[in-house]
């Protein structure tokens, strides 16, 4: 990475004097779309003083024609809102508070955010979206995590392991899987690594330093950082595909806030900033542990032999798709409409929500019961102490009141309605009380009375 104050713009990067926005330059893009960018004459954004001789930075001139001759010859209405909103939302921030006041009211009414950003969150999250790997790796060096990294990652790789044998015991006895794919997914199942935050090597500052050594720092010029960054993150996305690292295929996984299993690595990914209370620590009882990444490791586990997992083998690969295949993915289609009919005897959400997401349900239920399963086993050839301020509960109860713990999430009113109108799970409440009603595990764990609401009325089958 290297500084400069008046370091001379690499314009063989830059589509210039054919990128203005001149009519003559964007033949094809009409009027209404260019005000749409640079605003009317009367509106606020000619404070910024955009003009028709204002340079545009754009990624690919043969990209850029394509898409304005789509939006301006066909009746793409929705495209082309589509585009310039992500346009304005993305790169609206930068500008003066004069010009972002629209799209914090945007934000306020959407998301329920009152405030805007403060200056400093602001920055971090904009060096978090280019410098994501180093700030990591800079946190992962930090003394306290450098000295607990072994020990989480002994705890969640003896956790993984546990759950991932006792998927595979139960693959192998399943009914529903015909030899073929039994074969096929076990061998996934024993190939299956897990990777616990950042690998060494990333923790090295020179391998850190060479991978950001080709952006410039321009000292007192946000916005030449800013178009640096957006042209240096491009070529380092290149590098990825010409000449990977060892962890292109999986470390863009190291900056997500989940779980994720890579199907081209076979590889499940922690992020290491996960690796905190209340969600995890490595002395908290194992109850807790399981009860809580456990699952979600399980989660990520399962994916290798659901429905998208069966098209990809253990080497990364994509195979074909065959009759065996076909007669797997009909039994998990199955799972899933039991999964749906049962839920919505429960009445706890709108049966189109439970229909769109009952596949994801059906997933979170197995994920549960192989977690516990893999408990169990370990309980019987490691027994667990009685832990202080749990004198009342057994480990099992604890296992289930971690799960349901992890779920809790504090969304406001409109950030909720977005998430049931557009993600593939449902809410917390409504998944955590489907899932429930589906593990006879839990009423003996808690001692449910037949009429309890959550003990189990109409099992599904269990595939694993």
């Amino acid at each position: 990475m290297r500084s400069t104050q008046k370091a001379e713009d690499r314009t063989d990067r830059v589509f210039r004097g054919s990128g203005t926005l001149t009519p003559s330059a964007t033949p094809k893009i009409p009027v209404p779309i260019q005000r749409t960018v640079v605003g009317p004459p009367t509106s606020n954004v000619s404070n910024s003083k955009l003009d028709h001789r204002t340079d545009v930075l754009v990624v690919s001139r043969e990209y850029f024609s394509d898409v304005s001759e789509l939006i301006s010859t066909t009746d793409r209405v929705l495209l082309n809102n589509y585009l310039i909103f992500n346009f304005v939302t993305t790169y609206v921030p930068y500008l003066n508070s004069e010009n972002t006041r629209v799209l914090d009211l945007y934000h306020k009414e959407f998301t329920g955010r009152q405030e805007s950003l403060e200056r400093w969150e602001f920055c971090i999250q904009t060096t978090a979206k280019y410098f994501n790997y180093g700030l990591g790796s800079l946190y992962e060096r930090s003394p306290a995590r450098h000295r607990a990294r072994l020990d989480n990652i002994r705890v969640l790789t003896e956790i993984f392991n546990q759950i991932r044998y006792t998927l595979s015991i139960n693959l192998v006895n399943s009914r529903w899987y015909p030899l073929e794919i039994k074969s096929q997914l076990t061998s996934k199942l024993d190939n299956m690594t897990i990777a616990v935050g950042y690998p060494e090597r990333m923790l090295d500052p020179e391998v850190i330093n060479l991978y950001y050594d080709d952006y410039t720092i321009f000292i007192k010029d946000f916005f030449k950082n800013l178009q640096d960054s957006i042209r240096s993150a491009g070529r380092q996305l290149e590098g990825k595909l010409i000449d990977p690292m060892p962890e292109s295929a999986w470390m863009d996984a190291l900056t997500k806030d989940s779980i994720t299993f890579i199907h081209e690595a076979n590889k499940i990914v922690v992020p290491p900033h996960l690796l905190n209370p209340p969600l995890f620590h490595r002395n908290y009882p194992l109850a807790m542990l399981y009860g809580s990444l456990g699952v979600k490791i399980a989660r990520e586990i399962l994916r290798a032999v659901d429905a998208i997992g069966l098209g990809w083998n253990s080497k990364g690969q994509l195979v074909e798709r065959t009759g065996f295949t076909n007669r797997s993915l009909d039994n998990l289609r199955g799972r899933a409409d039991c999964i749906s009919s049962s839920v919505k005897d429960l009445s706890v959400e709108v049966d189109d929500v439970v229909g769109r997401t009952a596949r994801d349900t059906a997933n979170e239920v197995d994920a549960v019961r192989q977690t516990y399963e893999a408990y169990l086993n370990l309980l019987k050839v490691q027994p667990q102490p009685q832990h202080p301020s749990f004198e009342a509960l057994n480990t099992t109860n604890i296992f289930f009141m971690s799960y349901a713990g992890s779920m809790c999430s504090d969304l406001t009113m409109q950030q909720e309605d977005i998430e049931r109108t557009c993600s593939p799970s449902l809410m917390a409440k409504p998944r955590l009380e489907a899932v429930l009603s589906q593990l006879p595990e839990f009423s003996r764990a808690f001692s449910c009375p037949p009429d309890a609401r959550h003990y189990p009325h109409r099992l599904c089958a269990q595939l694993h």
